[in-house]
């Protein structure tokens, strides 16, 4: 809409919203900055108790605090209320005194006033609650009632869903006196749709209701919304009143019937079936966990619910998966060996992102075993899909085209987008590493995802980007990673949102946004990630705290990811530890452990080059390795690969001391720390050959940029340099 016209969206009494709503509106302003949009909220300062920095940090954000009336404006309340411009002086003051400026409170005491005629007969209460239940109790009895059977429906409601003989002329006298609206345009066919005009008015009418009396209520809001059809549609608000009803009843002293309680137990399974078919994966665990509560211990479907709880709390960011984990021997036990399999595929891709690759292995291997001679189904594709996955993430691409290929062929044929989007990402990032050839299917993955409204469009936009960083375009990777934090950010994928955040850090690293980088790893940290996601951050904070003289931080953020980086099995998360590891302990002199962990890295990299992973090292890393075995070794790494890559190109032209063309290439890909430390090694070089106007100049950029990143590491090398040119 705000892409067709300047939008403004308004969210009232936000001091009411659940945690949802305002991670919704927070989330809007925070990145919708790029269409005009206007987003106005008011809300009572309590919301400030629950969110104490709200708009706060934001640009463009204004925040304006509303004073009480003065008495002019509460006398033009009054009057308006009153649909009177003048009245006795007496009145209109003793109303004012009673209002003290608050609007609600003058617009209620008004009408309490109307209703009795006379301000002398009206007792004063203490809070606009007290007026609105002063109001409530001088209605005619079946206008409360029929008021409290509103306030159960909610804030909005409809006149079939309140018991009354007369319930239009009900509703007109309460539409007269203030208390509901009536709306013009109806939800519900057939329905004329009212609202409570303020929110208070129907908190004091539900808490009028006995405890017990009022679990009845939600009980006939459950008939009649299941009588309306439509139950996926309805069934988070049919949860919601069995839920209200069951509460009551337990804080009234009851104990509810069994058919009651087996009722409620299926709206919440299909509650948290329908709230996870539209990936609202907060709301499904709370329904799933709800409806087991109520769950027969010994019932024979009692296995695939516990699935979909485990399966719900893992994506909210549960990443033990424990819950998933105890649920396969029982899966398998009452028969459900498809979805067994899938709880040991999700349980692999958690042990994938807590470091884990033995158990990664092994509950893969599980779930592969019990699908294959299994019918297709869109579990086995996806389960298929799974296999391709990880055996391209452990560089073993041959099997991982020919599970993506099996996987596509299956979900094409049951028509499954989803594990299509899924397939596509695995056989894409493959076949690039493998033949160079990979983008098409990844850019379909892309496009399919966001066709549909996929959460794999978070990894697909994720693997994406790495693909573009590795070919050296890395501005376009930094946009994709953006990307696929805000897409994993607006699903609630709480496990891929930790590892986009932290594979978003390399790229701040190469574009010298270090200070992003520091901020960036301490948000993955404060949120207790998986291990795999912490090592990562602390892997590349492990660089930063080099350049900035924090040699103990480095290696303490060094050690700790490649103890990790060791237990996950796997290339890409061992090399970037083992040159970390390597940098730190150079900048420290020890020199004899760097040069065996580098010798490692080499050992690891000689059978890539044959089409396993693109090299993708920045200057930095080339810059450490000649340091620490040699010129001549490291051209020998960066020789010989399938696919070349600008990385390498650069880093040849480093190696040779070809500075002009290192400092053009690096320069094109944005990497501006690159650029820098090659300026850094061309003025070491002119100063050694007596030529110190010509190192001025390249000292003179490279000091421009560490002074901006505040890397005194290099500040200190450049100014020696600098002194050496006096």
């Amino acid at each position: 809409m705000a892409e067709q016209q300047p939008l403004v969206l308004v969210f009232e009494d936000l001091h009411w919203a659940d945690d949802g709503l305002l991670d919704f509106v927070d989330h809007l302003a925070e990145w919708a900055s790029g269409a005009p949009i206007l987003v106005l909220a008011s809300a009572r300062p309590e919301l400030l108790d629950r969110r104490p920095n709200w708009g706060g940090g934001k640009l463009n954000a204004v925040t304006l605090a509303l004073s009480r009336l003065n008495d002019a404006d509460a006398a033009r309340v009054i009057a308006a209320v009153l649909d009177q411009a003048v009245l006795p002086v007496e009145t209109q003051s003793a109303l004012l005194e009673q209002a003290g400026g608050n609007p609600l409170y003058a617009e209620q005491f008004a009408r309490l006033f109307l209703e009795h005629g006379d301000v002398e007969q009206v007792s004063v209460p203490e809070n606009v609650q007290g007026i609105i239940a002063a109001r409530l109790d001088g209605l005619p009895e079946e206008e409360k009632r029929l008021l409290q059977d509103a306030a159960v429906v909610g804030k909005v409601f409809w006149s079939g869903g309140v018991a009354s003989h007369n319930a239009a002329a009900t509703l007109h006298a309460l539409e007269r006196k203030g208390f509901v609206r009536r709306e013009r345009r109806s939800a519900v066919a057939g329905e004329t749709e009212y609202a409570f005009r303020h929110v208070l008015v129907r908190e004091v009418a539900y808490g009028q209701v006995p405890r017990a009396a009022r679990a009845q209520k939600h009980l006939a809001a459950v008939a009649w919304i299941e009588s309306l059809g439509r139950p996926d549609d309805h069934a988070e608000l049919i949860a919601h009143h069995y839920r209200s009803a069951l509460d009551l009843l337990e804080a009234a002293g009851s104990q509810a019937c069994a058919e009651l309680r087996d009722r409620a137990r299926q709206a919440f399974r299909h509650a948290g079936d329908r709230a996870a078919a539209l990936n609202a994966l907060v709301p499904a665990a709370d329904h799933y966990r709800a409806a087991l509560e109520l769950w027969p211990a010994d019932a024979a479907n009692r296995a695939p619910l516990v699935f979909a709880l485990g399966r719900a709390e893992y994506m909210n960011g549960d990443s033990s998966a424990a819950r998933l984990h105890d649920s396969v021997d029982e899966l398998l036990a009452s028969g459900s060996q498809e979805l067994a399999a899938e709880a040991e595929a999700i349980g692999a891709e958690a042990a994938w992102y807590r470091g884990e690759g033995e158990e990664v292995e092994r509950r893969l291997e599980h779930a592969l075993e019990l699908v294959e001679p299994l019918p297709p189904s869109r579990a086995k594709a996806w389960i298929l899909s799974q296999g391709s996955r990880y055996a391209m993430l452990a560089i073993q691409h041959d099997r991982a085209i020919e599970y993506a290929t099996r996987a596509l062929q299956m979900a094409e044929e049951l028509d499954l987008p989803d594990v299509r989007v899924h397939a596509l990402n695995n056989l894409g990032s493959s076949r690039e590493r493998r033949d160079g050839a990979g983008f098409a299917e990844l850019e379909a993955s892309v496009a399919l995802a966001e066709q549909i409204n996929s959460p794999e469009l978070a990894r697909s936009l994720n693997n994406l980007a790495s693909l573009h960083y590795a070919v050296g375009d890395v501005r376009e990777s930094y946009d994709l990673d953006r990307r696929s934090i805000e897409v994993a950010e607006r699903f609630g994928l709480e496990s891929m949102l930790a590892f986009s955040h932290s594979n978003i850090l390399g790229v701040y690293d190469r574009l010298g946004m270090w200070d992003e980088l520091d901020a960036g790893v301490e948000i993955i940290l404060d949120g207790e990630p998986a291990a795999g996601a912490a090592a990562a951050a602390r892997t590349f904070r492990a660089w930063l705290r080099v350049a900035r003289d924090d040699l103990e931080g480095a290696l303490e953020d060094s050690a700790f990811g490649l103890e990790v980086a060791r237990r996950a099995e796997q290339a890409q998360s061992l090399l970037p530890a083992l040159n970390a590891r390597a940098y730190a302990l150079d900048a420290v002199g020890e020199l004899d452990e760097a040069r065996g962990l580098i010798e490692e890295v080499n050992r690891i990299l000689q059978p890539l080059k044959a089409g396993g992973l693109p090299f993708q090292g920045s200057g930095m890393i080339v810059d450490a390795r000649i340091r620490i075995l040699g010129r001549e070794r490291e051209a020998g790494l960066l020789s010989g690969w399938k696919h070349e890559t600008v990385w390498i190109v650069a880093g040849r032209a480093f190696v040779a001391e070809d500075f002009d063309r290192a400092l053009a290439l690096y320069d094109e890909m944005g990497c501006l720390p690159d650029v820098a430390l090659v300026h850094l090694r061309a003025a070491e070089k002119l100063v050694a050959a007596g030529q110190r106007a010509e190192a001025e100049g390249h000292l003179g950029s490279a000091m421009s940029f560490y002074r901006t990143v505040r890397a005194t590491r290099f500040i200190r090398q450049a100014e020696t340099l600098l002194a050496a040119t006096a």
